[in-house]
């Protein structure tokens, strides 16, 4: 006979890891819509953000070494750019050791301007793939004019939503995922208490319908045996006697027998 720590496991089993189950799949795939739009946003901002410095760029004095350093010290937008002249000969570029690498590390941004250089000069193909969980580089250029002269800015932006709000996302994860075990583990032991209630009622119908029917046995031992004795024609003086505990122990056994239809009714609804 199963323990009811083992009845109830099999019930959690049976119903709970089928929901956590589901739970997991649908937490990741919300993950990974989150992280890919998260990542959209981050290719619009840098977009933008390039549209912008090309317009700042503009009103610049672009001759102003020190003043072109403040405009392209982009780190606070996650960003590096690099200005080149119409003849392909460069400017200025961002200042990347000066970047204190609060979020990512200076060297990010040195990759981004080397193959900002490459993508200018020919010699690199810019590719755009999205890794959810790593890091991404987007980059871009403009047209500007400033001072009567052409120029053009390539700017480059790295963008990992992973990285930024994973502790965020592991605790709400871990937030759902245990309220959902909860849940589960609630509503197997909602289960198991309507189980052992059924249990009960089975061993109390059970113990019913054996003690009727041990009630039932004396009245038809006595019946069986007077019968016997006039089958036998034994004591004939007897025979009222005989015939009236005969009746009294039909009426006994119609008595049970109402006790059982009783018993074996529904209850009434309420």
């Amino acid at each position: 006979m199963k323990s009811d720590k083992q009845v109830f496991l099999r019930i959690w089993l049976k119903a709970g890891i089928p929901v956590l189950v589901l739970t997991a799949a649908v937490m990741a795939l919300f993950l990974h819509m989150f992280l890919v739009a998260m990542e959209v946003l981050d290719i619009q901002r840098v977009e933008l953000n390039g549209s912008q410095l090309a317009l700042v760029l503009e009103g610049k004095d672009l001759t102003d070494q020190e003043e072109l350093r403040k405009t392209l010290d982009l780190e606070s937008f996650h960003m590096a750019a690099v200005l080149f002249d119409e003849y392909g000969r460069e400017i200025a570029r961002s200042d990347t050791d000066s970047y204190e690498g609060h979020r990512f590390p200076r060297s990010y941004y040195q990759n981004m301007l080397d193959t900002v250089c490459e993508l200018q000069a020919g010699k690199q193909q810019e590719q755009r793939v999205i890794h959810v969980f790593g890091c991404n580089y987007e980059y871009g250029k403009k047209q500007l004019k400033a001072g009567g002269r052409n120029y053009v800015i390539h700017y480059a932006g790295v963008s990992a939503p992973w990285l930024l709000y994973a502790g965020g996302i592991v605790a709400a994860g871990m937030l759902v995922f245990a309220a959902v075990t909860a849940l589960t583990v609630f509503i197997a032991w909602s289960c198991y208490r309507i189980y052992q209630k059924q249990k009960a009622l089975e061993a109390a119908h059970c113990k019913a319908v054996n003690d009727l029917a041990h009630s039932l046995k004396t009245p038809m031992m006595i019946i069986s045996g007077y019968s016997e004795n006039f089958l036998e024609q034994v004591q004939m003086h007897k025979s009222r006697y005989y015939a009236q505990e005969i009746v009294e122990n039909i009426k006994k056994m119609n008595g049970i027998v109402e006790q059982m239809l009783d018993f074996a009714k529904p209850g009434d609804e309420g």
